[in-house]
Parts: C-alpha cells; structure tokens; sequence
C-alpha cells in the first residue's frame, strides 16, 4: 500500500471529474447541455479514476457540462466493479455518491464537512490525510491537460471524437 493512502487500505479507486472548456455551441440544445454552472462555461466533463498505485483505471465517457457528478459515477458501471463490504472509494468534498454506494455496501471516504468556523483537531489531521491521498488523482488530471489538445478551447466538432481521445 503506498504510503500516502496509509490507512486507507480499503480505497480501491480516488475518483474526480473534470471538465475541459468547449466552444459555444450553434445550437440551443447542445449549448443547453454543455453549460456549467460551475464553470460558467461550456464544457464537456470526464470522471476519471484512478488507483491506489497512481495508474489511471478508467475515464468514463464524455459528459455535458451540465451532468452531475453522482449521474456520471452511476452511468460509469464502476460501481459493479468493486467489491461490497471490502472495498472504498475516496471522493472530493461535493462528489456526492453515498446513497448509491451505500445500497452496493461501497464506502465512501472524503474530506469532513465542516460544521463550524473550525476543524476540531481530529479532523484536521483527517483532512491533510485525504487531500495528501487525494492529491494523486489532481496530479493525473493534470497529466491529462497538459496536451495542447485539452488544454485548448475544444471545438464542438471534435466532440464526437473526445472520447477516443481522452482513452
């Protein structure tokens, strides 16, 4: 088990998304579902997982802006893929997969919410634990980007091609 995942021993992905800026869209409906209201944009949006050991294990297909987080896991079938009651997965703060998890017996590990102005002490350290594990996943997405073509405003027909690029 790598260091940084110590006592974590039963994460088996650390999922994110991420989106990559899209030229605005001629037509209504395709600017409908590529806008994000995050980004306040029109993107198209990737989950991508990866495991323990840093190797990139799946990025899931391409996604309107629009999709949320939690729809583009379910759609994914990496659910079906892990072991119930053995296995976890590590997510950000507002990768909000629980209730689904929770059905398939899956645990969730993320970063505690805050509840008050501060951590409590015990959280604290919680939290530098899960961004230091986390921190993996943010280090592939960037690996990702740094390719001329995913760092640059995609155009909308490329799209249909984005898939086979970003595997």
């Amino acid at each position: 088990m790598p260091k940084h995942l110590k006592g974590y021993q039963t994460v088996r992905l650390v999922l994110d998304c991420t989106e990559m800026a899209v030229a605005q869209p001629k037509c209504s409906k395709g600017a409908l579902r590529l806008y994000s209201f995050y980004k306040k944009s029109f993107t198209c949006k990737y989950m991508i997982s990866v495991t323990p050991g840093d190797i990139i294990a799946h990025i899931s297909k391409g996604y309107g802006g629009r999709a949320s987080d939690k729809a583009i896991f379910e759609q994914s079938g990496l659910l079906y893929m892990l072991e119930p009651v053995t296995d976890a997965v590590m997510v950000d703060r507002d990768f909000l997969i629980d209730s689904i998890c929770e059905d398939r017996l899956i645990a969730v590990i993320r970063l505690p919410f805050r509840k008050q102005n501060q951590l409590f002490k015990r959280d604290a350290l919680e939290t530098h634990r899960i961004a230091a594990a986390r921190v993996h996943v943010e280090r592939a997405i960037q690996r990702l980007k740094i390719f001329r073509l995913l760092s640059s405003k995609i155009l909308c027909n490329m799209l249909c091609m984005m898939d086979n690029i970003m595997t």
